[in-house]
């Protein structure tokens, strides 16, 4: 584990954080990775540079804007610019703060969490906003995009957003409405086992593309849905049943970052 990249590690423009010595109190001076780390960002650029989208979209340049994000210019194959799109990077484990205020998780045990959490597997990119270049259209995400949405409805577990998303392209009943501003953004993966692969999510589904309860460890009813079965929008307040969340969470992650680690040719720590 110690040789992959932990983004809490920030030490750049006068910053010098450290995942072992952070301060993780609610008052303690932190800098988050998505929006603070170079290292996230120019690893994000690499893993985007020259990919094609399942639509068969090509993505012709990626570049990094500050505050930090990423621009990426989407052209069709045969080379006209469709979309740019300003990009944002999300946390994808579990949240460090609802651990300690719902799973009773010490500094320390929150510390231990991070220490996996915080790898490149724990980390998503999505869209803030998205100009339609032929258009001449520009759509803002401010106060409606995917990252918020997800993190105001669902606790910000990675499971339940990709539930909600496997609903949203099955069209099946679904919470996060930032899918429906950006559209444009999902329509480029098709379906959903497309964003799995393309996001390399697979750790996260089952052989079916059946999403993981990581409470359970086992795939979600296939017609669960988290408007009409409410009752799966929680966080657990037993300890015990927490740390189930992180164990499943956070292998899922550490394997992830293996993957693209090797994948991609990431630095290593």
């Amino acid at each position: 584990m110690s040789e992959l990249m932990n983004y809490l590690n920030i030490h750049e423009k006068g910053i010098d954080q450290d995942v072992d010595t952070v301060d993780l109190n609610p008052e303690g001076k932190y800098y988050d990775p998505d929006s603070s780390s170079l290292k996230l960002y120019k690893d994000f650029q690499t893993i985007f540079s020259n990919r094609t989208f399942p639509s068969g979209d090509e993505i012709t340049k990626v570049k990094i804007m500050k505050p930090y994000g990423l621009q990426l210019t989407i052209a069709t194959k045969e080379g006209e610019i469709v979309y740019k799109m300003g990009m944002a990077a999300d946390y994808f484990g579990i949240s460090r703060r609802r651990l300690k205020k719902k799973g009773k998780f010490s500094i320390d045990e929150v510390r231990k969490v991070l220490k996996i959490s915080r790898l490149i597997g724990g980390h998503m990119l999505f869209p803030k906003n998205v100009e339609i270049v032929k258009k001449d259209t520009f759509i803002s995400g401010q106060g409606r995009s995917i990252n918020v949405n997800r993190a105001n409805t669902m606790y910000d577990r990675p499971d339940l957003f990709l539930l909600d998303l496997s609903n949203y392209y099955e069209k099946k009943p679904y919470r996060i409405k930032a899918f429906d501003c950006f559209s444009v953004f999902l329509d480029l993966f098709v379906n959903f086992s497309g964003f799995i692969n393309f996001y390399d999510l697979n750790g996260f589904v089952d052989e079916n593309q059946h999403v993981i309860n990581l409470l359970t460890g086992t795939a979600f009813n296939s017609s669960a849905d988290l408007i009409n079965n409410v009752e799966l929008i929680t966080f657990p307040e037993n300890k015990v049943n927490a740390e189930r969340l992180v164990q499943q969470s956070n292998k899922r992650i550490f394997e992830r970052s293996k993957y693209l680690t090797n994948k991609y040719g990431l630095a290593r720590a």
